[in-house]
């Protein structure tokens, strides 16, 4: 009866059985306040470490004794920083207590009453200090750029690495190194590039170079020592058979097989499927070709 009169007052649910050791939406709580003072925690480590004499591209906001040196004049302590490191290391800590036996735990219970407040400690004093930071916190632009420039553009090296790299999709095999300009280059999930291949993006006609890409569509398969030029597709499912050529512009069709220099319709296949025809032929891209 205490328990449904209270529950009407404060418009809070009654619990369906009992819940003495029930602590999950406690432990909910608990974890919600240990994330937060988690997040803080990570704030005010990355400004400490930006504050360091050889970063100097943050700091914490100055004010009079607060955060100086008592015999380095010039050096300034993440005092706020400090702080919320120390309540982020103490609050994962105190969840220990969600850990009870049966219905009325004997230790684990009592301990909440010290860990919560603890926690709610911890967690508004990690909240305080970021909050301060973030007020105050002073970004020198100028010492950022001399950092950069410390690298000379070697920061960016692994996106330009990506630009320049080949799209290759999930399960992809390529046995071949040659891929003149790997960036032209498309291989779809589950393609096959085998030993010895060129998948060629340029040529010299009339001396003039001209370059295109060249796509593996899913699932198809270049066989060993073959050429791919410019413009081509293979597409999917498809497979060239061993020391082949497939032709500038080719668009081959999906599901078929091809041999040859230039490819034509591979005579194992079509004898395997006894009266089958021919697949077609491959499709130029003329846009491409010209």
């Amino acid at each position: 009866m205490r328990a449904t009169v209270n529950g009407e007052t404060l418009d809070l649910p009654l619990p369906e059985a009992p819940w003495h050791s029930h602590h999950d939406r406690l432990a909910e709580v608990a974890s919600a306040m240990a994330i937060l003072t988690g997040t803080c925690g990570k704030i005010a480590r990355d400004v400490s470490l930006l504050m360091q004499t050889d970063v100097a591209e943050a700091f914490e906001p100055a004010a009079p004794s607060r955060g100086g040196s008592s015999t380095l004049p010039h050096k300034r302590h993440p005092t706020a920083a400090a702080a919320a490191l120390a309540a982020s290391t103490i609050a994962p800590n105190l969840l220990a207590a969600q850990v009870q036996e049966h219905e009325g735990s004997l230790g684990s219970w009592q301990a909440e009453w010290q860990a919560f407040p603890a926690l709610a400690l911890v967690t508004s004093g990690a909240l305080y200090a970021i909050g301060g930071i973030a007020q105050g916190l002073e970004i020198d632009g100028e010492r950022m750029r001399v950092n950069l420039d410390e690298t000379r553009g070697l920061i960016m090296a692994e996106a330009v690495a990506v630009a320049l790299g080949a799209k290759i999709g999930r399960g992809v095999w390529c046995e071949t190194y040659w891929l003149p300009e790997a960036d032209l280059v498309t291989l779809e999930k589950s393609a096959t590039v085998n030993r010895g291949c060129v998948v060629q993006t340029h040529l010299f006609h009339d001396r003039i170079m001209r370059m295109d890409t060249v796509v593996l569509e899913e699932g198809s398969t270049l066989g060993t020592h073959c050429v791919a030029l410019p413009a081509a597709r293979i597409g999917a499912g498809a497979t060239i058979g061993p020391a082949s050529l497939v032709m500038r512009g080719d668009e081959v069709p999906p599901s078929t097989r091809w041999q040859g220099n230039p490819i034509a319709p591979w005579n194992l296949f079509r004898k395997k499927r006894g009266d089958a025809p021919d697949p077609p032929s491959p499709k130029k891209n003329e846009e491409s070709a010209a």
